[in-house]
């Protein structure tokens, strides 16, 4: 197994790990892991952890890599549907680099939220009615065209 981290600093990867998953206790990052409770004890002892866990915690948990492994850059804020929100703001400032930071934060979140919102519907469409996907596509897209223009009415009242 190739090594991650060597040294201190495995503790803190560690912790980090446990933090990514949402778990407290050596032993329950073991069960998220798959592995014995008694690796985990290994890593520390040896202060040694093997890549191939911290990849899993990452690619698991909607974390970044550079977080679990360094601890410098904050986890991934990953949607469900896998739309990093800081992505998405950077996309909206290099497309309207004029926007006040509140502004492309507001819209990068409501960005990922219609996103996951029309995908669930688009999903339902395709599951419960046999509509093709071309067909239920359309039909997303009035469904929002819709729901819009409703909202857009509520604000003038």
């Amino acid at each position: 197994m190739k090594s991650l981290v060597t040294g201190s600093s495995v503790n803190d990867l560690i912790e980090r790990m446990k933090a990514v998953s949402g778990v407290k206790t050596d032993a329950a990052l073991a069960r998220v892991l798959h592995i014995s409770g008694a690796a985990i004890s290994r890593w520390r002892i040896n202060k040694n952890v093997p890549i191939e866990y911290c990849l899993f915690i990452a690619e698991n948990h909607n974390a970044s890599l550079d977080y679990i492994y360094r601890g410098t850059s904050h986890a991934a804020r990953n949607t469900p549907n896998g739309i990093n929100i800081d992505v998405l703001r950077i996309v909206i400032k290099y497309e309207w680099p004029d926007a006040a930071s509140d502004s492309v934060d507001k819209a990068a979140q409501s960005i990922a939220r219609t996103y996951e919102y029309a995908d669930r519907l688009l999903s339902s469409l395709i599951e419960s009615s046999g509509l093709g996907s071309e067909k239920a596509l359309l039909a997303v897209d009035a469904f929002l065209q819709r729901d819009r223009q409703a909202s857009a009415r509520y604000r003038l009242l």
